[in-house]
């Protein structure tokens, strides 16, 4: 059976470039508003193949998020928060996980058989730029 190679092409390394230098998990919207500046004939369908394949090579991260849908992230980050303006509508990242001995101890005792692989958490409120 051959295996299908992947190519980098420019899109996919503008997109991860874009996603490694961001700041935060960003939404495919976001991401398609910066590759714009450096492709200009990129379209949203490109970026949506392109973070499948990201994501699919372990390049990027996938988060789920009630309000904002699906954002995207560098892989291989250190434990982390998010914090979500309701204002303006920004995601900002706070570094650490102040949860890391409780979701250790619920690794180490499941409950009922229930087995912890992950965690997200979201915190919502108003930005210092907002609250002004």
């Amino acid at each position: 059976m051959l295996m299908k190679l992947k190519r980098l092409t420019k899109q996919k390394r503008i997109i991860n470039k874009i996603c490694k230098e961001s700041g935060t998990a960003l939404t495919p919207k976001e991401i398609y508003s910066e590759a714009k500046k450096e492709i200009d004939s990129i379209n949203l369908a490109t970026i949506y193949r392109n973070l499948n394949q990201l994501v699919e090579d372990k390049k990027l991260t996938k988060i789920k998020h009630a309000l904002k849908g699906t954002l995207y992230e560098i892989s291989g980050k250190s434990p982390h928060h998010y914090l979500f303006c309701t204002s303006c509508d920004t995601t900002f990242e706070k570094p650490g996980c102040g949860l890391s001995t409780c979701i250790e101890e619920l690794k180490e005792h499941s409950y009922d058989g229930f087995i912890v692989q992950s965690h997200e958490v979201y915190i919502h409120g108003i930005c210092p730029n907002c609250a002004k």
